[in-house]
């Protein structure tokens, strides 16, 4: 159902959507749920940050666990310069104690 052939995808009687932010967002206002608002505002906020997680921190993470795990997997070195980029996003914009 998606054009890259990956999940997220949903069919509902024929209604045929792919990814995860649409896909909840149809979800919450087709069940009038209170986690996606009906004021332009408050959607706006929501989709701010679900684009920016969606983004910026997928992307980090996604080095991480590419590198970490998946590489090594399939025979590839890891690059250490990649982990330390998507950490380096994640120490900035996430801190922990």
């Amino acid at each position: 159902m998606a054009p890259s052939g990956k999940i997220p995808a949903i069919d509902i009687d024929g209604f045929k959507l792919f990814e995860s932010n649409a896909i909840n967002k149809y979800l919450a206002t087709t069940n009038n749920s209170s986690l996606y608002p009906k004021d332009a505002k408050k959607q706006a906020v929501i989709d701010a940050w679900l684009d920016y997680a969606s983004i910026h921190v997928g992307s980090a993470v996604g080095r991480i666990f590419f590198n970490r795990f998946f590489a090594p997997i399939v025979g590839q070195t890891p690059d250490q310069e990649s982990i330390k980029v998507g950490l380096g996003f994640l120490d900035k914009y996430f801190p922990y104690p």
